[in-house]
């Protein structure tokens, strides 16, 4: 086959996978875990200043003249990265026509790159017990300070019968302690972060790794349970405080609990965008190569937002 109509057999394949492409942009991804757990910042520019987290006034009653309350003088800033996937699609494939699986292929380079926040925000979320966050303390840390609160925790290390394999009751313990403590966490101002707490649905989420998923499950998963009361059996809770949102992690790191309060407009973490996955084919025309080359791009990061709506409990066996 002379070379031009190889090419335009390889110009129609590459025509159909960037319209199968375009389709897998305008289709919505589904949930995803930065949805939940995140705040999402549009930007403009390389970074993102977020100095007012963490002093922001309450409201009072209006009685005499107003009182302004100043921001704290935090310098906190995310700056975005760039990402990038990059797939080679052979020219005489294309050319003899037996590529079947284009829509897979498409599907794939989208899902990936609309997916890769997700897969961003569980490398943050591990690395949160050393990494700053707004307060120069780390995200995950036994000593924030908001003004004169004191030294403040949202770390705890617990211990259980068996570390790898928590009791469904051990974990409730463990996350109504947490969620208690996160409802005392106090401002600057000396006001609470969490003004006041309704257990409703998409309030709490709990991430654990995959491992403790079963015993998750069995904590939370049924809502109700039998208990007699006076003679009568009756339908109770079959929790004590809160009933999360649970999300098991594949790459959370083991023998972790986080619990986040996600109730509010803030977030525990933000989720920067600064451009959209774009893509672009090269090299169909080019005789001198044997492929086409798909590239995808995108600019974003995940940052530290809200320590106050954050808690992690490490389990270890007691002795």
């Amino acid at each position: 086959m002379p070379a031009l109509a190889q090419n335009e057999a390889v110009r129609q394949t590459v025509k159909r996978l960037t319209t199968l492409i375009d389709i897998a942009l305008n289709t919505p991804v589904g949930e995803r875990v930065v949805d939940t757990l995140c705040m999402t910042s549009r930007t403009t520019s390389e970074s993102q200043g977020y100095a007012w987290i963490g002093a922001l006034p309450g409201m009072r009653e209006w009685l005499g003249p107003r009182k302004f309350k100043e921001l704290l003088a935090y310098d906190y800033a995310v700056k975005n990265r760039e990402w990038e996937s990059s797939l080679q699609l052979q020219k005489k494939a294309m050319e003899d026509d037996s590529i079947g699986m284009l829509s897979p292929v498409a599907n794939s380079l989208v899902s990936k790159a609309r997916r890769k926040p997700d897969n961003r925000l569980v490398d943050v979320i591990n690395a949160a017990e050393t990494s700053q966050c707004y307060d120069g303390q780390f995200f995950f840390d036994s000593d924030h300070v908001s003004g004169n609160s004191g030294p403040q925790s949202n770390l705890r290390t617990v211990d259980v019968t068996a570390a790898a394999t928590p009791t469904p009751q051990e974990i409730r313990d463990i996350v109504d302690d947490m969620a208690v403590d996160m409802m005392l966490l106090k401002g600057d101002d000396g006001e609470n972060f969490i003004d006041t707490v309704l257990d409703v649905e998409g309030t709490w989420t709990l991430c654990v790794p995959a491992s403790y998923a079963k015993a998750v499950g069995k904590a939370y998963g049924q809502n109700l349970t039998g208990e007699d009361v006076g003679g009568t059996v009756v339908a109770v809770d079959n929790y004590s405080l809160i009933r999360p949102r649970v999300l098991p992690l594949t790459r959370m790191q083991a023998n972790t609990i986080d619990l986040y309060y996600t109730g509010a407009e803030i977030k525990p973490y933000v989720h920067q965008e600064r451009s959209d996955v774009e893509y672009q084919p090269k090299g169909m025309d080019d005789i001198e190569f044997k492929h086409v080359k798909m590239m995808t791009r995108s600019r974003f990061e995940i940052g530290y937002m809200a320590w106050f709506y954050a808690s992690r409990a490490k389990l270890q066996t007691g002795s």
